[in-house]
């Protein structure tokens, strides 16, 4: 059996837009969803916190952002001679 993700943090606003834009989740991981858009898959880094097999009952303000804009850094100005998954 997976972490279970307490039902306060399954869904947010965020969960809600991508819906109404018409974007399907395909996978909820502990700390990540992943939605069908068009042919790629999209990779939303969420505001849960894990430890381990468990989900804290809390979420990190702006954690999803800070680590999105560390991955993007990283792709784009340190390793943009290296293959990667980013799509522009």
């Amino acid at each position: 059996m997976g972490a279970v993700i307490p039902n306060d943090l399954k869904e947010t606003d965020f969960n809600r837009y991508l819906k109404s834009a018409g974007l399907n989740m395909v996978f909820q991981g502990k700390t990540r969803d992943m939605y069908d858009f068009d042919s790629n898959l999209l990779i939303v880094a969420s505001d849960r916190l894990s430890i381990f097999e468990f989900v804290l009952n809390t979420a990190v303000p702006r954690k999803g952002e800070v680590l999105t804009a560390l991955v993007h850094f990283w792709l784009t100005n340190v390793l943009s001679n290296f293959q990667h998954h980013l799509v522009e």
